[in-house]
């Protein structure tokens, strides 16, 4: 599988503007958006290279923006593990308090399925926390594991699949 994507591409669709941008690249908006999310109210250190973000394994940022530039969300592409060579890990899907219920997060998932297929992925995985499980559902994600608890955000979660 290989990234056919280039490193930085942008593309409009419909009144989005969807950026796929290195991680490394990221303006600082993003790890705060992602930290206020989903770790914040979990006591969990603000720490981006380590940690809840492990900025030093890289991936690849999905930014959906307004066309005036205001973020909407985001979502991560982690680069291929070599335990699982023909999937593509999604992490730290989040969508703004204001943009939430505009099917923002929906959007994110679907482009990140069509970067997997172009990539040649067969499969898209991901940790789902348990209040994220039906919206994972909804889309045609499957449980692979019974739930487990993360030691980072305290918090159930089910690692589930998709395949392309």
């Amino acid at each position: 599988m290989t990234e056919t994507y280039p490193k930085t591409a942008a593309w409009t669709t419909g009144d989005i503007v969807l950026t796929l941008i290195p991680v490394e690249d990221a303006p600082k908006e993003i790890p705060t958006l992602i930290y206020d999310t989903l770790y914040l109210n979990w006591n969990v250190d603000y720490e981006p290279t380590e940690g809840w973000y492990d900025g030093q394994k890289g991936g690849r940022f999905l930014v959906a923006r307004k066309p005036d530039g205001t973020l909407l969300g985001v979502c991560r592409l982690m680069p291929v593990d070599p335990e699982t060579p023909d999937g593509i890990q999604i992490r730290q899907v989040v969508v703004t308090a204001a943009s939430q219920g505009m099917g923002i997060g929906s959007k994110l998932m679907r482009e990140c399925e069509e970067i997997g297929r172009a990539e040649g992925a067969k499969e898209l995985f991901l940790w789902s926390r348990k209040p994220a499980y039906l919206f994972y559902e909804n889309l045609g994600y499957q449980y692979q594991t019974e739930p487990w608890y993360s030691p980072v955000t305290k918090m159930h979660h089910r690692t589930m699949t998709k395949a392309l």
